[in-house]
């Protein structure tokens, strides 16, 4: 049982389901100055979209550039593994490092 089950969202009354918000995308800049597309993911991050990615995780991803050039966002209230439709149940929120 993880901490998800213990959560429900109704704010979509009357639909309800497990709330454990996740960061569909964590990257940090790649190597080389050429531009990226966040989709797919690579060894800098990008569009991760894993339900594991949630409160309380830890992602290492390698630092090519000074200062690393974090960029976090696309924050879901629920997850499965992937977005198989193109689609996860969008949010806004905060975010603390």
């Amino acid at each position: 049982e993880d901490d998800c089950s213990k959560s429900t969202t109704k704010r979509l009354a009357p639909i309800s389901f497990p709330s454990c918000p996740m960061l569909g995308v964590i990257g940090v800049a790649p190597s080389g100055d050429a531009p990226i597309s966040t989709m797919p993911a690579g060894t800098h991050g990008g569009n991760l979209d894993n339900k594991a990615n949630g409160i309380g995780s830890t992602i290492y991803l390698p630092i090519s550039h000074p200062g690393a050039l974090l960029s976090i966002g696309d924050m879901h209230a629920s997850q499965g593994d992937g977005e198989i439709s193109g689609t996860g149940v969008e949010i806004g929120g905060h975010v603390l490092l």
